[in-house]
């Protein structure tokens, strides 16, 4: 079985359990799983600016994978909340060039086999202080402070 599949078929199983509602809970645990559409072009020039525009999908045939979340957040107070989410995704491409392709000191000509890997993951830490909490939260109003890591691996 793949990984991304027992990884939602954990989720599946594990927020009915994790999920009851409760006005007290200071830690919540929640599985997402985005379906992405890739859509990007790329190039890469030599030293002379010299490059081809490199469709991600045409070109290095590169298919769409989904994006596993996992997200904690806590709740040290009624008006403050700390989340921390991570994500990860890989894209694999194999494909025949359908055209002759500069990549910055290498010339791939038309009919090339170029396989392609892209790692991608992710890292977001928020904290958010409502210093206006109407109604028992019913309009909440604050300050946000966060900070988003990306780790791009292409090897």
């Amino acid at each position: 079985m793949s990984r991304k599949f027992l990884f939602v078929l954990a989720f599946i199983i594990l927020i009915p359990c994790i999920g009851f509602a409760a006005s007290d809970v200071t830690i919540e645990l929640e599985g997402r799983y985005w379906f992405t559409d890739l859509q990007g072009k790329m190039k890469v020039t030599d030293s002379n600016d010299m490059g081809t525009d490199i469709d991600l999908k045409d070109d290095l045939d590169i298919e769409d994978e989904g994006i596993p979340e996992l997200r904690l957040t806590w709740y040290p107070g009624k008006k403050s909340k700390i989340w921390v989410a991570y994500g990860q995704v890989g894209y694999d491409g194999d494909a025949n060039v359908q055209k002759t392709i500069q990549f910055g000191d290498v010339t791939y000509p038309l009919g090339t086999r170029v396989t392609t890997e892209l790692d991608i993951k992710y890292l977001d830490v928020d904290w958010a202080w409502q210093f206006m909490y109407i109604d028992k939260g019913f309009l909440k109003l604050g300050t946000l402070l966060g900070a988003k890591v990306f780790w791009v691996n292409a090897p």
